[in-house]
């Protein structure tokens, strides 16, 4: 009998604060978000937006702008 061992690592998440303190280091241009961002979308992109993440060869984050209103 064969057995197949797999190791599964990643992370999802951190604290409020965390994600508060990043996006203002973002706003302020302590880092630079640009090398990352792989699309925007305004709301109503946003079902195409999450399968488009589904292709990570393709996407690693898209930015949802809220002032990208379809008109």
């Amino acid at each position: 009998m064969a057995g197949k061992e797999l190791d599964i690592r990643g992370s999802f998440g951190g604290s409020p604060g965390e994600y508060r303190q990043t996006l203002r280091d973002i706003a302020e241009g302590r880092i630079g978000a640009g090398a990352v961002t792989t699309g925007v979308t305004g709301p109503d992109g946003l079902a195409g937006a999450i399968t488009e993440l589904g292709e990570p060869e393709r996407h690693a984050k898209i930015v949802v702008d809220p002032s990208l209103v379809a008109g």
